[in-house]
């Protein structure tokens, strides 16, 4: 129900702030009307329609099977409106569910809006810090502060570390008297 109701979260945002909608969200209310069909039919998490599976055959799969023609269907025509309707019920339950959802969090549903705008991208650190009363200033705060830390951190490394000119250059070890010679002569 919680996936649901998430799938549904663009397109309620759409309604909410441009009173209409894109088809942006067809994918999302695909995936949504997929799990609430299995919810129904295959995993037994209908109350009305009880704990039993819908539309499963054990026999093989014929192509005239699967186009919709043929013994394929283990239940009645009034079975298949009952699926119907709960189906419709659970992703309308889902929708609602994200409509009062945003609703409620109008504030942060602009502050999100703002920030995508603004970073094309935000993590989850920010999405909770947003839901959590924070605004994109926070954000902005946020990524300015990471990033002299980022900073900070790549100048100690390179003072600890020898430049690369010091690499290249050999020690030179003064060589007292008695000291063999190197080259052998």
């Amino acid at each position: 129900e919680n996936m649901i109701a998430t799938f549904f979260g663009g397109r309620v945002a759409e309604e909410l702030i441009f009173e209409d909608y894109t088809t942006g969200g067809g994918n999302d209310i695909e995936r949504a009307t997929s799990i609430a069909r299995k919810m129904a039919c295959e995993w037994g998490m209908s109350e009305k329609l009880g704990p039993l599976t819908f539309g499963k055959s054990d026999g093989p799969v014929f192509l005239g099977m699967q186009a919709g023609h043929g013994g394929g269907r283990d239940y009645s025509d009034s079975k298949a409106q009952e699926i119907d309707a709960e189906v419709h019920a659970i992703v309308m339950g889902g929708y609602e569910r994200a409509k009062r959802i945003l609703k409620e969090n109008m504030k942060v549903l602009h502050e999100m809006a703002k920030s995508l705008l603004e970073f094309e991208t935000i993590d989850g650190e920010h999405v909770e810090l947003l839901c959590n009363g924070g605004t994109v200033d926070d954000i902005r705060r946020r990524l300015k502060d990471h990033e002299t830390a980022m900073a900070k951190e790549q100048e100690e490394a390179r003072k600890e570390r020898p430049s690369e000119r010091e690499e290249l250059i050999p020690s030179k070890k003064p060589s007292g008297l008695g000291d063999p010679d190197p080259i052998g002569i």
